[in-house]
């Protein structure tokens, strides 16, 4: 799944699940699918390509599921205490919940940054004045941590 996103970016500048997805469905060649332990699937059946994305957006649950150190709904409004809990148990100093929160930024940072310095390397922003800022709070958010907005010369 990681290796797709990262294809995605590479291919498309967006580090989006469905095209992700579409990328290790119908993009990848026969040798490649097998490394991944990618099933082959026929694109007219249209079961087989349900199935092939509900496992690919299982595989992406299960992994944020294991890195995130208090999984919740993060599209809900909490109430202020439920929100309070969380952010105490997101910054806990527990070695587990620091290794899985630093791994989490890491990654999320990284689908983040690159397509952003691709363009900029491209040329793409070349006429855009000012500094450029990059802001992880749709990718990663939490009561007390948003995401870092991060230069992009850093």
């Amino acid at each position: 799944m990681l290796t797709c996103l990262l294809l995605s970016i590479n291919h498309t500048g967006k580090a989006t699940l469905v095209q992700a997805w579409r990328i290790a469905a119908f993009c990848l060649t026969a040798a490649a699918r097998h490394r991944l332990g990618l099933p082959d699937i026929n694109p007219e059946d249209i079961h087989q390509v349900l199935a092939s994305s509900r496992r690919f957006y299982r595989a992406f649950d299960r992994l944020t599921t294991v890195l995130d150190p208090v999984r919740h709904d993060r599209r809900a409004r909490l109430p202020q205490h439920q929100a309070d809990a969380l952010a105490t148990a997101w910054e806990d100093d527990d070695p587990a919940h620091s290794r899985k929160r630093e791994l989490l930024q890491d990654i999320v940072t990284a689908l983040v940054l690159t397509p952003v310095r691709w363009a900029k390397g491209r040329g793409y922003l070349r006429h855009f004045r000012g500094d450029v800022g990059i802001d992880t709070t749709a990718a990663l958010s939490s009561p007390a941590h948003p995401g870092p907005a991060a230069p992009l010369g850093s």
